[in-house]
């Protein structure tokens, strides 16, 4: 847990790991508040990982998914239950470990193709989960939802910033309770299949905030 906040304003990392840690628990503001700072396409890119990493769809729920992301639908894209909901997280896990990142030196060529039939780029921080997703994906459920993260935004939790970005090497954060180890969604797992998503989204919630700042209201569409 961080001791100390930031004292100058967040690099595009500490944003990133807020879209993949912001899915994870369902959390539409954490997403609208990365969005100021991100790109459109940067956000779907980082979300697409995210669909393979976390949500783990059935693959009929794809073409939905892609489009609540397209249109920046961030109440729809979170109200998806995640595989620790699915109670997939064990299982998930065991895959990864034996079959998500063969030996063989076309690999990269190989994941990229199974994308490029759904017409996706994956980056190189996918290609295990996405190769676990091929592997389930035939007896992945449908359907299954979860109420999103309500809390409002008020400034970054301690727990978004790990040793992926930046500002959580700067503040000690090697490892936090949403940090994407393949132990750690383990645990996650047994948080929420245990107490629920509530008790997860408290426990982040409650950590120091090591940025501080708010949203703008949202704008009426007038055309």
């Amino acid at each position: 847990m961080a001791l100390k906040a930031l004292k100058y304003p967040p690099e595009s990392g500490l944003w990133k790991s807020m879209v993949v840690k912001a899915v994870r628990i369902g959390w539409p503001d954490g997403l609208e508040a990365a969005a100021r700072f991100l790109s459109k396409s940067e956000m779907s890119r980082l979300i697409l990982v995210q669909y393979f990493e976390d949500i783990l769809p059935h693959p009929d729920e794809l073409l939905e998914l892609e489009r609540a992301t397209a249109e920046q639908d961030w109440e729809k894209l979170c109200s998806y239950e995640t595989l620790h909901g699915k109670g997939l997280a064990p299982e998930w896990h065991q895959i990864s470990q034996e079959k998500s990142i063969p030996l063989a030196e076309d690999y990269p060529e190989t994941v990229q193709a199974a994308a490029k039939r759904h017409g996706w780029w994956i980056s190189k921080r996918g290609y295990p989960v996405f190769w676990t997703w091929l592997v389930m994906k035939d007896r992945l459920p449908f359907g299954k939802r979860r109420e999103p993260d309500r809390t409002p935004y008020e400034g970054v939790p301690s727990s978004i910033a790990d040793l992926h970005c930046k500002e959580g090497r700067m503040l000690g954060n090697r490892e936090t309770i949403l940090s994407g180890t393949w132990e750690q969604h383990l645990r996650i797992g047994e948080i929420v299949m245990k107490h629920g998503w509530e008790e997860m989204r408290r426990r982040v919630h409650d950590e120091p905030i090591i940025w501080r700042d708010v949203l703008p209201p949202k704008q009426a569409n007038l055309w």
